[in-house]
């Protein structure tokens, strides 16, 4: 999002402000990418988080939690007045920057890991050994973001099944665990492949749409907060107490 996007969709949370719901009634998800480093893809660096940016907003964070009650949990463990925190592909810097910044704060994150991100040898990504020794920190939990990050609705449903089943035994074989969370590649799911995800036997999955997550949320298409690198503290606050909602109706 640029600058001129960034300042309407600011405008438009101060309309929208009325209509939200207060944050220690709300449930929700942040969705990070990478901090410190690059994102994949990401041309418009919206999703390359600098490490001050982040620091100030767990500060926030930590400030929200005493001022209104707020409780950040594991991912899947969200009820009202929670939050939980997510990275989507996985960059190494969860591991050296955003790791040690969570402790600090003693906050639990979780991050969904591609495999062929994983095994493409890029040195942005994490490394074999990098996850299993994320797997024994206790504030870390770990999931499935597909196999090859294909958008998964473009492919047929034996592809799909395919795709999944190497997913889950190569996470597997690397932290020797069942995975039971996922997030859709490139935020890519409808009816057919949510209901593929659930008979592949996970039992909560992440999506793209942007929002809190309400009674009528289904729990293989939680909606997230997008975090952005042009985030302010006022924006960021906003997101947080649902004045940027709006975006639900774009995403």
């Amino acid at each position: 999002m640029t600058k001129f996007r960034h300042f309407v969709g600011s405008t438009l949370s101060l309309l929208w402000s009325r209509s939200a719901t207060p944050l220690a009634k709300r449930t929700q998800v942040l969705m990070y990418h990478s901090i410190g480093g690059s994102a994949d893809g990401d041309h418009r660096g919206i999703y390359s988080l600098s490490p001050n940016s982040f620091v100030e907003e767990m500060e926030l964070l930590k400030e929200q939690c005493i001022k209104n009650d707020l409780k950040i949990v594991p991912f899947g463990d969200e009820v009202p007045g929670s939050l939980s925190l997510t990275f989507d592909d996985g960059y190494r810097d969860n591991l050296h920057i955003a790791a040690p910044l969570m402790e600090k704060f003693g906050f639990p994150f979780h991050i969904f890991l591609n495999p062929t991100l994983i095994e493409s040898g890029r040195d942005h990504f994490l490394s074999i050994e990098d996850i299993r020794q994320l797997s024994t920190n206790p504030l870390v939990s770990l999931g499935l973001h597909g196999y090859s990050h294909e958008p998964l609705t473009s492919l047929s449903t034996q592809s799909v099944l395919n795709e999944v089943e190497l997913a889950k035994s190569w996470f597997e074989d690397v932290v020797n665990r069942q995975a039971t969370t996922f997030s859709y590649p490139h935020g890519s799911v409808d009816d057919r492949i949510a209901y593929l995800i659930k008979q592949c036997g996970f039992t909560v999955a992440a999506c793209s749409k942007f929002g809190p997550i309400t009674m009528k949320s289904d729990r293989l298409r939680l909606p997230r907060i997008d975090v952005w690198s042009t985030d302010t503290r006022r924006s960021f606050v906003a997101k947080l107490e649902g004045r940027w909602d709006w975006m639900k109706w774009r995403t």
